[in-house]
């Protein structure tokens, strides 16, 4: 399968530098997300951050759009995954990515996509030993994911379960997980392809480490 997913991904990256040729950039930016997507399913995270960076550059003149905040933050993201891959969680450039797709999802109408670059922001947070910004954020966007689908609200309350487990809340996590794994939902978990992070199995996980640290089997 790998060498179909190489081959794919060189026929992409062909396709974006064909159509950077023609002037087309924004096309070409997105088949270089894709090749960027594609490689990073397959661990090469140098060569992802590449084909992000690159897309990332031709977007870069263009007017402001929802279109291209759309674009540009379906590039940000993934790259924030491959700056913490390759240079760990607490580098300055996790930090600074973050806080610019944060800046951009404020701009776009679906929580989803706020959501998911806060959660990033949260995530930086929380490596960095900043237990009260981690808390404090991972509180509001709690709130905030109140109206968003299943799958949004048990990503943002995994989130919430961890902060409260780091600063040694461990009822008030165990609480917050019960109450996100007692939602139902048939969705597809969208959430996951835009920040990685699948809430309804992080939540199982963080019950099991909030049980264990309790004492109990």
């Amino acid at each position: 399968h790998n060498s179909d997913e190489i081959e794919a991904g060189s026929q992409i990256i062909q396709l974006a530098h064909h159509y950077r040729k023609a002037g087309r950039s924004q096309e070409a930016a997105a088949y270089l997300r894709q090749a960027g997507n594609l490689a990073l399913d397959l661990a090469a995270y140098d060569e992802a951050k590449i084909h992000f960076e690159e897309a990332l550059q031709l977007l870069a003149d263009f007017e402001q759009s929802e279109k291209r905040d759309r674009l540009e933050l379906e590039l940000l993201l993934p790259l924030g995954r491959c700056y913490y891959l390759v240079r760990g969680n607490t580098d300055q450039s996790v930090l600074d990515l973050f806080s610019h797709a944060v800046e951009i999802a404020t701009r776009l109408p679906d929580g989803k996509a706020k959501i998911a670059s806060n959660l990033g922001l949260w995530n930086y947070f929380l490596s960095t030993a900043a237990s009260v910004q981690a808390l404090a954020l991972a509180e509001r966007l709690h709130k905030e994911a109140v109206v968003c689908r299943v799958p949004v609200q048990q990503a943002a309350a995994f989130a919430l379960a961890r902060s409260r487990e780091a600063i040694g809340e461990f009822q008030g996590s165990l609480e917050i997980c019960d109450l996100a794994l007692a939602l139902s939902s048939t969705e597809p978990n969208t959430t996951a392809t835009m920040t990685e992070l699948d809430g309804l199995a992080a939540c199982h996980s963080e019950k099991a480490r909030v049980l264990w640290a309790l004492g109990f089997p």
